[in-house]
């Protein structure tokens, strides 16, 4: 007998003695139930057959000097499951390191973990993420032996290695057809650059995300061959430079969203091929300027988020051409003051956030806004300007007031008010909003308040709740942290998201906002 056949002799044998330990502790728990016992008898016999069978294969193929075309391992299952273990077959040799860490995360326990090289967490995941496809309940043998019937159509992966090859998906070939996956969600935590067409694998996804920590950077060429997708989302990049060659071939993307990244400027060619675009989004980004040129020719762009940015620059023309745009977010973005009537171009506008921390750089004369379709309004101001042409308004969100007149907010039909503010503008508060006949949701953020003053308001809340159009129906909620602004809210609806999708009557194509992105200063959970 040869030493490879030995080997093998060994390892099977260790794997069914592992089937043999866990079904023995299930064995035990269920000493009271016979059919249970005689069941979980059967199915270990199953186990133990099955690998005898590999084994046998296997050595025909070593006196046949081929390679392994079957393998199998066992993983016990730790946590509450209908199965004591599941035996998993491959159509290749599976290192111990990867074994022993696909139990560790089938565990949902990451601290016994082993090194891996990149191949290795590669393989890892790509197993798990077969695995969970295949269900751990539904059968204690998982077959991934015939590629042809691994149908993966998400995938996701976490890699802490420092440096990839461009072929570096090559290694899934052998499990999986990568041109059937739809979705993925790679993580590259320790990488410092992706190399150029790394994704070709990949080359029908329609959705794509990618963190990199705030460690990598996009190389020019590393989406090539990614020309069906339709959906992109980048964190945590170090990149500056959004290039034309970046996301040149990108050219059926519907949803580009860049978040928490360097970010400072836009090449004008960006998104010259890309008009099938419906929603970009730059948030928590450091664009310094944003002009007409890096939106022209989007006829189809309806979300356009730059959100918590740092813009010095910006042309009165940058929104021109975005005639059908229908939600926009600059809150907390402007290191410039603009007039508030460049806006007025979007006249198909629903959504608008434009609320500063700055200052010095504010919005000028809000009161000349004229959005005719605007359902939703978040601004800055010490007072509620008299804006003359929003006539489908109905929800005000107000930062930094420090008056309010009933004249100011009864002019709208609103169903729905915020207002950040000093805590003595309560008085106030609660006298002038009588007037708000559909008001269904209201929501206040006091600073300068002391936990006497918020209890009293909690004592006496009824004062509040009586405001409300509907009074068969209310909602109470309160937020009190020391060190902390203190807030509360009345409501006719049980969750914010109830209330803003039934009472804002926002177009179909915004009715998934609240999906997408965090509106918390808008309300809390």
């Amino acid at each position: 007998m040869s030493k490879e056949d030995l080997k093998l002799f060994d390892y099977y044998r260790d794997v069914k003695n592992s089937i043999d330990l866990e079904f023995e502790k299930w064995l035990l728990i269920l000493e009271k139930d016979d059919i249970k016992q005689k069941e979980l008898n059967l199915l270990r016999l199953k186990l133990i057959d099955q690998v005898e069978l590999i084994l046998k294969h296997n050595l025909k193929q070593f006196e046949s000097k081929k390679d392994l075309n079957k393998f199998c391992f066992f993983i016990p299952n730790e946590t509450e499951n209908d199965l004591p273990g599941n035996l998993i077959i491959t159509n290749q040799y599976i290192s111990h390191n990867i074994r022993h860490n696909l139990g560790i995360r089938l565990d949902n326990s990451f601290e016994d973990e082993l090194e891996m090289s990149p191949k290795e967490a590669l393989l890892t995941a790509l197993i798990l993420n077969l695995i969970v496809n295949n269900g751990l309940n539904e059968s204690p043998i998982i077959d991934l032996s015939q590629k042809d019937k691994n149908n993966l159509i998400k995938f996701n992966f976490q890699c802490l290695s420092d440096g990839l090859e461009s072929n570096y998906f090559d290694d899934m070939d052998p499990f999986v057809d990568t041109s059937k996956i739809l979705e993925c969600f790679f993580d590259f935590s320790n990488l410092e650059s992706l190399p150029e067409k790394i994704f070709v694998p990949f080359n029908n996804l329609n959705k794509f995300g990618l963190d990199l920590n705030e460690n990598g950077l996009l190389s020019p060429n590393c989406f090539n061959g990614l020309n069906k997708l339709e959906s992109i989302y980048i964190d945590n990049c170090l990149n500056e430079y959004l290039s034309e060659e970046l996301i040149s071939g990108l050219n059926g993307i519907k949803n580009f969203r860049i978040i928490s990244s360097k970010i400072k400027t836009i090449n004008k060619n960006a998104f010259k091929n890309s008009k099938e675009l419906e929603e970009i989004s730059f948030s928590g980004c450091a664009l310094e300027e944003i002009n007409a040129e890096n939106f022209q020719n989007l006829e189809y762009l309806k979300i356009l988020d730059l959100n918590d940015n740092r813009i010095e620059t910006i042309s009165k023309d940058v929104f021109q051409s975005l005639k059908n745009l229908n939600y926009l977010s600059l809150r907390y973005s402007l290191q410039t003051s603009l007039r508030a009537d460049s806006l007025n171009v979007l006249e198909n506008l629903e959504f608008l956030s434009i609320a500063n921390d700055s200052v010095k750089h504010k919005w000028l004369n809000l009161e000349d806004l004229n959005l005719l379709k605007l359902k939703l309004i978040s601004f800055d101001s010490n007072v509620i300007p008299k804006f003359k042409n929003l006539k489908s308004l109905r929800f005000m969100h107000v930062e930094e007031l420090k008056i309010l007149d009933k004249n100011e907010v009864v002019q709208y039909d609103l169903r729905g008010l915020a207002i950040d503010g000093p805590y003595n503008l309560i008085e106030s508060i609660h006298k002038n909003i009588d007037g708000l006949k559909n008001l269904s949701h209201a929501s206040f953020v006091l600073s300068n308040s002391n936990h006497q003053q918020f209890e009293n308001i909690r004592n006496n809340i009824n004062a509040f709740s009586s405001k409300l159009c509907k009074k068969d129906r209310v909602y109470t909620r309160f937020k009190n942290e020391i060190g902390s602004e203190r807030r509360f809210e009345v409501s006719n609806y049980e969750t914010f998201q109830e209330f803003f999708q039934k009472e804002l009557d926002f177009s179909e194509s915004m009715k998934d906002i609240l999906e997408k992105y965090n509106h918390e200063y808008l309300y809390f959970k």
